[in-house]
């Protein structure tokens, strides 16, 4: 978010002002995650962590790269991951972790509701937003990486301002997302 901040000085003061808001919230959910893996005698950067995130947003080219490769894609899909590991905490005990899910999860709707009201002001009005969307995404992003794991989250996608329409057509989204499919097929005759 920091670089968008850095890439875009053109961009509008009111985005610019959103950026960083969501900047600092985002902040304050790292901080909440380092300090509850501290008192689960966890250091943070003791674990090797996965560059594709970066990867995959550095080479925006503009603010609606922006927002539909994070606000769109990689924020609606914690909208499923913060539900999803919030149940499995709070199933485990481990209520502490399953409310700072909880907190991430709405800030989250937030979040994913910002990167659609700059997605609108900036794409086609004669295009529907999924199909502006889903033409917007370069690889390695594709609607796909929008859906986390376990139930799919509706109500929170309609939260935060999505179209019916939207949620429809990403509920039944299936491509790859990217990764080497495994296929395992019966072979009678061996």
């Amino acid at each position: 978010m920091a670089l968008v901040l850095l890439r875009f000085p053109e961009a509008p003061a009111e985005f610019r002002r959103g950026v960083a808001e969501t900047l600092r919230e985002e902040q304050t959910h790292a901080l909440l995650y380092i300090r509850r893996m501290e008192a689960c005698g966890v250091t943070f950067g003791s674990r090797p962590v996965n560059s594709f995130f970066w990867r995959a947003v550095s080479s925006m080219q503009t603010p609606v790269d922006y927002v539909a490769g994070l606000s769109l894609t990689f924020e609606q899909a914690n909208l499923d991951y913060s539900r999803h590991f919030a149940r499995v905490f709070q199933q485990c005990g481990d209520h502490a972790t399953a409310r700072i899910l909880d907190k991430i999860y709405h800030d989250e709707i937030s979040h994913v509701g910002y990167g659609l009201q700059w997605f609108r002001h900036w794409k086609s009005p004669k295009r529907s937003d999924w199909a502006s969307y889903e033409s917007q995404l370069a690889l390695p992003l594709s609607p796909s990486r929008a859906k986390g794991i376990g139930v799919f989250n509706r109500e929170g996608r309609l939260s935060a301002g999505l179209s019916e329409e939207f949620v429809d057509e990403l509920e039944v989204y299936a491509r790859s997302k990217g990764r080497t499919p495994h296929v395992h097929y019966f072979n009678p005759q061996a």
